[in-house]
């Protein structure tokens, strides 16, 4: 009986960690998924290329009271009249009209 329990409180300390190893990447796996599935819904709408890691968080990179001119002249350069932006890995989607944002 001994043997037995020597033996188990050997690979306890593996199996708990290739569980939890499991699951972390279970749990990547499946935010990665949701978020390319966003990603994709957004890049959609039109709106100016990102860059990479940055987004277009250079080009909005300004005081609070220029934020919202910028944004509109964004708007208005674009077809529709909703475009997205990117501030770094989060979207912002601008709706220049009441009808869009209702």
């Amino acid at each position: 009986m001994t043997w037995l329990r020597e033996e188990v409180l050997g690979w306890v300390p593996n199996a708990v960690t290739y569980v939890t190893l499991t699951a972390l990447i279970g749990f990547f796996i499946a935010w990665y998924l949701k978020r390319m599935q966003k990603v994709a819904l957004i890049e959609k709408i039109p709106g100016p290329r990102a860059l990479p890691l940055l987004g277009n968080a250079l080009e909005v990179n300004v005081d609070p009271r220029e934020l919202f001119q910028r944004a509109r002249a964004l708007a208005n350069g674009v077809r529709g009249e909703l475009t997205r932006i990117w501030l770094g890995p989060l979207p912002m989607v601008v709706a220049t009209t009441c009808g869009q944002a209702e």
